[in-house]
């Protein structure tokens, strides 16, 4: 082998501590440097490339975004052309039906055009019959009332005490006097009408037309008020003409003072039936016959 060594010395290998040769420093410095770029380059084409993917992610929902925005405005804008069309069908369909019926809805009843002229298309005089109607009949139920709540009382305590009787009989004649009241009232309200022709409201109303209707309400309110008043006067008479009645059958002297107060409570039927005559002043019918 030294033989070999020595006829071939570049192929001996080198001493321990000898000094290598400065090509061989260079080109592992070469390497290295190349590997460093290259390494940099790697880690800037890196994220030039994720900063690419997040422009484009956004730039791709920002396009959707613009894309759904305007299909959300088109959707809108379809809902409303139908919905337009739907109402001009619509009204289409009513101006078809009415030509169809043949309705004159200029010179209709206002009860086929609304249903808030409800008062306005019942005739005024029937509301002036139906006022009567309560001042009178209201009024006796409440005499009613109130003789039959005196009168059980006169007659259970007559029994043991007949001098009750015949004195206790203010109490029944009070009772009357509410049924009277009525009575007066709606003969002063039926006088109040006057007669006209055929009662129809259009929507050109004439003056005389307005008046009866108006005084048609003006009825119907002084039956509501004087029928009511009187049927409270009946309940009270009779319900203080009971207890006069017992507390004279036990103490004689308790009949005056008991008598008084009825004498007040009676008062309530004559305070409504002067507040209605007031009322019944303000109602006149014209009469209108042609």
């Amino acid at each position: 082998s030294s033989t070999y060594g020595a006829s071939h010395p570049q192929l001996q290998p080198p001493l321990l501590g000898a000094p290598t040769h400065p090509s061989g420093n260079m080109r592992r410095s070469a390497i290295a440097a190349a590997l460093a770029v290259s390494s940099l380059a790697a880690l800037a084409a890196s994220e030039a490339a994720t900063g690419l993917a997040a422009i484009d992610r956004e730039g791709q929902a920002e396009v959707k975004g613009h894309d759904e925005s305007e299909q959300e405005q088109h959707e809108h804008e379809a809902e409303q052309k139908e919905q337009n069309s739907e109402e001009e069908h619509h009204k289409d369909d009513e101006g078809h039906s009415k030509a169809a019926k043949g309705i004159d809805w200029a010179a209709a009843p206002c009860f086929e055009t609304s249903w808030m002229c409800i008062f306005e298309a019942v005739s005024p005089y029937m509301w002036s019959y139906i006022g009567i109607s309560l001042a009178l009949g209201v009024s006796v139920i409440g005499a009613a009332w109130g003789i039959f709540l005196t009168g059980s009382s006169i007659v259970g305590g007559g029994i043991k005490a007949p001098r009750i009787s015949s004195k206790n009989l203010v109490s029944i004649i009070f009772c009357e006097a509410v049924a009277i009241y009525g009575v007066i009232m709606a003969i002063i309200m039926a006088n109040k009408i006057e007669g006209s022709v055929m009662f129809t409201v259009t929507s050109n109303m004439e003056p005389w037309q307005a008046q009866t209707m108006v005084s048609g309400w003006c009825m119907f309110c002084v039956g509501l008020s004087v029928g009511f008043s009187n049927l409270v006067c009946g309940i009270c008479v009779g319900v203080s003409g009971s207890g006069c009645a017992l507390s004279d059958a036990q103490r004689p002297e308790m009949f005056v003072k008991m008598l008084i107060v009825e004498i007040f409570g009676s008062a309530l039927g004559l305070f409504g039936v002067i507040v209605g005559i007031i009322q019944a002043n303000g109602a006149s019918f014209p009469k209108h016959l042609a």
